[in-house]
């Protein structure tokens, strides 16, 4: 397990542990049935002021829900296979798979962004300043 702090000072725990992280995750899984979690992404969290955080995706409910096969390159494994969007996961129309990507990355960016958000409740970098959130991977952990 990777130990790590965000530039902002926080841990993931903390992080994962936040208001707004909870208003991410919940929307989310509310919108999509196939994310079965919402993860603060440990590698990138020292090297960048956004927080990325990662999709762990129901394979099966995936292609059930978008109706596409997989890529032929994913196989049964037994560690994660990770990816940077969708179409590298599943075969089909990359226009609707571009729509899905920006419907995650839209529910991301009104709560990290959200002005109606109690000042207590946002988290802040170590100058005082509002931290983003953005779209990190999506992770098959086995299939």
């Amino acid at each position: 397990m990777i130990i790590s702090e965000s530039m902002s000072g926080l841990s993931k725990e903390e992080i994962e542990d936040s208001y707004m992280f909870k208003l991410i995750k919940r929307g989310i899984k509310k919108e999509f049935p196939f994310v079965i979690d919402v993860r603060v992404d440990e590698v990138s969290l020292p090297s960048y002021n956004t927080i990325f955080v990662d999709m762990i995706l129901d394979f099966e409910t995936l292609k059930r829900e978008l109706d596409m096969e997989p890529q032929p390159w994913i196989k049964p494994f037994n560690i994660p296979y990770s990816a940077i969007g969708i179409n590298l996961i599943l075969k089909g129309d990359d226009e609707i798979l571009y729509v899905i990507r920006k419907e995650f990355e839209s529910i991301i960016d009104k709560v990290s962004k959200a002005t109606i958000i109690p000042d207590e409740y946002v988290l802040k970098n170590k100058r005082g300043y509002r931290l983003n959130f953005g779209l990190g991977n999506f992770i098959l952990e086995t299939l």
